[in-house]
């Protein structure tokens, strides 16, 4: 069950590294725009980042919608969830 996953401290290493890894592109996107047109692998790297972020969050959403939603709309986790599916979606 992913939600056993995440109570795990793996989880959040690998989360914050993952996300490091994607403001570290769009950063050096941004710096450097030739980047863009000589190097598509930068894009197609940040875009696969972004997808495994976003199946991530919609997967816990559903878990704890599916276990107990009253009690899981309190954790902090669940916000930041929310907000990972919004800002990757947008």
């Amino acid at each position: 069950e992913i939600w056993e996953l995440i109570k795990q401290p793996q989880f959040y290493a690998t989360f914050i590294s993952i996300v490091i890894i994607i403001l570290g592109f769009i950063i050096l996107i941004h710096v450097k725009p030739s980047y863009r047109t000589k190097t598509p692998w930068v894009l197609a790297l940040l875009s696969g980042l972004i997808g495994s972020i976003k199946s991530r969050a919609f997967k816990c959403i559903a878990q704890m919608a599916r276990d107990s939603l009253s009690e899981n709309i309190t954790t902090a986790l669940f916000w930041v969830m929310i907000i990972i599916m919004i800002v990757t979606i947008v």
